[in-house]
């Protein structure tokens, strides 16, 4: 079982971490991305290496980027990156080398693939995610798992597991419900947390029903310092 001020100083890592590079994203990343471009080829010897993300890349795959950028660029009708929607991810996933940096604890020499290959889970505080229908998802598997919607695939070749925006819902890969594990990882001794939830949600105002649809909200400290708040459009589920 994990301590109360166990829990309480990974918070407050996470925390710090958000908020510092957070607010750095935020302020700096619609300038910051274009000289960090200009630079990628010289990876992390680059003084604007941390704007960019180099997850995005994976030599593994027959493209050269990583499934879910793979899906993004399909998204914009390209087969590969240019400025314009690198400029576009970058403005989602601010700062992401340096959240990496600073995550840390997580071994990156484990491929994607592996999941939780590289975790030690020590207490599911809160057990409720599933598929739509139903079927109950174990945090502590061989897969990452966390809350969010996905969508059915418009292209062949898109990994169904990384399409995070379409027309239908996917019933087999969308994650809804709620949960929150806490674990650690081979090789630290840092306490690390992962928090999720997708639910429909309603605003009202004076009673009047001003938005309803799907939230989601994600948390976590691990390979980065993550948070994750987005509203969508309730769409037909397949």
């Amino acid at each position: 079982m994990v301590t109360r001020e166990e829990k309480k100083e990974a918070k407050k890592r996470w925390f710090k971490g958000f908020f510092w590079l957070g607010a750095l994203g935020f302020l700096t990343s619609w300038f910051m991305f274009f000289p960090a471009w200009w630079s990628r080829k010289r990876g992390d010897r680059s003084m604007f290496w941390g704007w960019m993300d180099d997850s995005r890349l994976d030599d593994n795959t027959s493209h050269g980027y990583s499934m879910d950028y793979y899906s993004f660029l399909l998204r914009y009708n390209k087969t590969k990156e240019d400025i314009w929607v690198a400029y576009k991810w970058h403005k989602r996933n601010a700062c992401w080398n340096f959240k990496e940096r600073l995550g840390g604890g997580l071994d990156t020499s484990f491929p994607n693939h592996v999941g939780n290959n590289n975790i030690i889970p020590l207490e599911i505080e809160i057990d409720n995610l599933h598929t739509y229908d139903g079927t109950k998802l174990r945090q502590d598997g061989a897969w990452v798992i966390k809350a969010g919607l996905k969508y059915i695939p418009q292209d062949p070749s898109e990994d169904i597991w990384q399409v995070m925006q379409g027309d239908e819902m996917s019933k087999k890969t969308s994650i809804i419900g709620e949960g929150l594990i806490w674990y650690k990882v081979h090789g630290s001794d840092l306490l690390y947390f992962r928090y999720s939830e997708c639910k429909i949600v309603e605003y009202k105002i004076f009673g009047i029903t001003i938005w309803k649809g799907w939230r989601t909200i994600a948390q976590s400290t691990g390979k980065t310092i993550g948070m994750n708040f987005k509203h969508q459009k309730i769409k037909p589920w397949k």
